[in-house]
């Protein structure tokens, strides 16, 4: 304490001061929270008219959408057109980070497929409970169609095959279940589209009565659901995931995957921002 009354530094209670990364992370807490409302839906206002709202320095604003664009919710684009684009999260910015977790934990294809075969059933017996199944099944059946008019072209049918995996997810009616199954789909699906790829081009895809038999698993999962059969149709979701589980992962093995494996989603998460 001095003459004056003063507290001087070291005396007493510190001084405190608010850090300059502190007030990045208040600004981008702020932007975060538009962005989420949907107020920003439009786009982020230029640097100049966020200076100007926030009252903070050059530096700062700039280190606030770094955090941002870590988090994936701003895209910083080049050019003269360029700037920050407001990227609001998806079920595929989810699979980016799962994808880099998984990857990280050199998670085994097997343990991915594994829990996929747990959580999708969960939807398929949900989508067996709706009042309007029979709308449901019937939007199946369509994806069924366009699934057998790619027969013999396995990188088409395979990713046609996907498509009424992901519809089975969104028929579930429970938005939880809808991202966090469909996080899990994502990063699966990228694997088996590598894997139909590969073995199409090496000759070791499943041959026509194969693929055929693929489709009839599909069409006795949407005749379960028309049925408002929940058990039965989760019971077919299961086996026909366990099935091709099989031919993606094949033999099970101990040993972690390259953890270069699940890198494919977080290449196709990117594409797809």
């Amino acid at each position: 304490m001095t003459g004056n009354g003063k507290r001087t530094p070291g005396s007493g209670q510190a001084q405190r001061q608010i850090r300059p990364q502190r007030a990045a992370e208040l600004v981008a807490a702020d932007i975060r929270g538009r962005i989420l409302s949907g107020e920003l839906d439009e786009g982020l206002p230029t640097e100049m008219v966020l200076l100007e709202q926030f009252s903070v320095s050059r530096p700062t604003m700039r280190e606030a959408l770094r955090i941002l664009e870590t988090e994936g919710l701003v895209r910083t684009r080049r050019g003269k057109q360029g700037g920050a684009v407001v990227s609001r999260p998806t079920v595929d910015t989810a699979a980016y980070h799962l994808g880099l977790v998984l990857q990280s934990g050199r998670v085994d294809l097997n343990d991915l497929g594994t829990a996929r075969q747990l959580l999708e059933p969960l939807c398929v017996s949900l989508a067996a409970q709706r009042a309007d199944r029979q709308q449901v099944a019937a939007e199946l059946e369509e994806l069924n169609d366009q699934s057998e008019e790619l027969l013999g072209d396995g990188a088409a049918f395979t990713a046609s095959l996907l498509r009424f995996h992901e519809k089975l997810v969104q028929a579930c009616q429970n938005q939880t279940l809808q991202v966090l199954v469909g996080t899990v789909e994502r990063v699966w699906d990228s694997q088996e589209r590598a894997w139909a790829q590969e073995a199409s081009e090496s000759g070791d895809y499943p041959d026509e009565e194969g693929q055929r038999h693929a489709l009839e698993s599909h069409r006795r999962i949407a005749r379960r659901i028309a049925d408002g059969d929940a058990d039965a149709a989760s019971r077919a979701a299961r086996n026909h995931l366990a099935a091709s589980m099989s031919y993606v992962c094949g033999a099970p093995s101990e040993d972690p995957a390259d953890p270069a494996e699940f890198g494919r989603v977080v290449d196709a998460a990117l594409l797809r921002s």
